[in-house]
């Protein structure tokens, strides 16, 4: 019943008789909370405050059908379940191929269906909702190895040469009296030169998290500010 009551249900119907019976019907089999409007418009304006959306046909701006598509395109879109008083088979094909979850007709078996679809539907939610983490964790996982390789990769290739060079520029300055003041200046700005480049590195190689930050338009880089 907890489960249940975490499925934010609108419903969509212009039959005001008809929208409190399936309130009643909601509430005694635990699902809530719930939300009624009366038009297609007022249901776009309330969607993203929904996880499911009982979608009568017939409603006084538009039909159900054609509200299909601009609930189903949002970025986070609600189940959608298609409610007629008069079923046909192509109405409910349509209703199907246009991204509803079901399809129901206002008939004496209404009452008893709606509870078992709603179900279902919150089951799948919650089924795709455990795979979408799952495939964020292992994404995470992913970006994880591919710094390890990189961090291999800078060791091998940049923090060798980089040991040799910072020898050399110590070998240099300690050879002051051979040196003139430009020249070590210039050094000095190596030397510093070179030890954030291995700063950076050290960085990379103590990452955990491959965090992003802005660089330029859309493009992004590694955050190694912390």
């Amino acid at each position: 019943m907890a489960d249940r009551r975490r499925l934010r249900v609108l419903l969509v119907d212009d039959d005001l008789d008809m929208a409190r019976l399936l309130g009643v019907l909601l509430a005694q089999q635990g699902f809530g909370p719930v939300e009624h409007v009366t038009t297609g418009s007022a249901a776009l304006l309330a969607a993203d405050r929904c996880d499911v959306v009982l979608l009568d046909h017939q409603l006084p701006d538009t039909s159900g059908l054609e509200l299909l598509l601009p609930l189903r395109s949002r970025p986070e879109p609600p189940s959608v379940v298609l409610i007629t008083g008069h079923g046909n088979e192509s109405l409910a094909a349509e209703a199907l191929r246009r991204g509803a979850d079901d399809y129901l007709v206002k008939d004496g078996s209404l009452s008893h269906l709606l509870p078992e679809v709603l179900e279902r539907v919150r089951r799948e939610r919650e089924l795709r909702g455990a795979l979408a983490a799952a495939q964020a964790e292992l994404l995470q996982a992913e970006r994880l190895a591919a710094i390890g390789e990189m961090t291999v990769t800078l060791h091998h290739e940049i923090n060798n040469p980089l040991m040799a060079a910072s020898a050399e520029v110590e070998l240099l300055l300690a050879r002051g009296e051979d040196l003139s003041d430009d020249q070590k200046a210039a050094l000095g700005e190596i030397r510093v030169a070179l030890d954030r480049i291995r700063d950076i590195v050290r960085k990379i190689g103590n990452l955990r998290e491959a965090k992003t930050t802005p660089y330029s338009g859309e493009l992004k880089m590694i955050d190694l500010s912390e």
